[in-house]
């Protein structure tokens, strides 16, 4: 019988914890130290909290998920969560954009080595701060920040690689102010620190960015 006579696809939605789960297992049974699973996905996930968490248990601390999130209608909350909380990463394309680059990113990632701790020292204390990503080696990574009273002087990183490796960077902070396209518009740079912080946030406050930054909420 031909596997595409199999399929059970009726456009409700991607079983995608249960087939990632499968996977684990199968990798678990294997004789490898360690694992990485590649996923491709152009859907919204059926979301099980509980279903989630067996899935994290299933990887466990060897697997990690490497991700490409193809259009816009891909649940990229899922998959930034398990990039997060496996070590992985996330790609995400639209439909005519070069999705082999993007892989061949991704098999770089694997071999590369990663960032396990990160300090950011500014020179203000931060309202909100992004959390910080998963980040390998050859990346460029962009970790927002907003603050209630203007941060002057100069902020300090010091990161940590498992490969044993350390890194320690200083930077100075811009003074000229990054305006939208327009004098009462807010600029593309805050409403997109405002979209991450909408994510953690609770539906009043969400709802409140949302108005004030012109997003899409809930």
């Amino acid at each position: 019988e031909a596997i595409y006579e199999r399929i059970e696809a009726d456009l409700g939605g991607t079983e995608l914890y249960g087939a990632l789960t499968e996977m684990a297992q199968k990798n678990n049974d294997s004789s490898a130290d360690e694992g990485e699973i590649f996923l491709i996905t152009d859907g919204e996930v059926w979301k099980d909290d509980a279903t989630y968490v067996d899935l994290l248990n299933t990887l466990g601390k060897k697997q990690r998920v490497f991700s490409v999130g193809v259009g816009r209608a891909v649940s990229t909350e899922i998959l930034n969560n398990l990039a997060q909380a496996t070590g992985g990463s996330v790609e995400l394309v639209t439909p005519d954009e070069n999705m082999a680059s993007r892989i061949t990113s991704h098999f770089k990632r694997i071999y590369a080595a990663k960032i396990t701790q990160l300090d950011i020292n500014w020179p203000v204390r931060p309202d909100y701060e992004d959390r910080h990503p998963v980040i390998f080696s050859g990346d460029t990574s962009y970790i927002g920040a907003r603050f209630k009273q203007k941060p002057e002087g100069k902020i300090s990183v010091k990161a940590s690689y498992d490969n044993g490796e350390m890194a320690d960077w200083k930077c100075e902070l811009n003074e000229q102010p990054f305006n939208g396209l327009e004098d009462d518009a807010p600029s593309v740079l805050a409403r997109t620190i405002a979209a991450r912080q909408m994510i953690a946030a609770d539906e009043n406050e969400s709802l409140q960015l949302a108005l004030k930054y012109q997003l899409l909420s809930e």
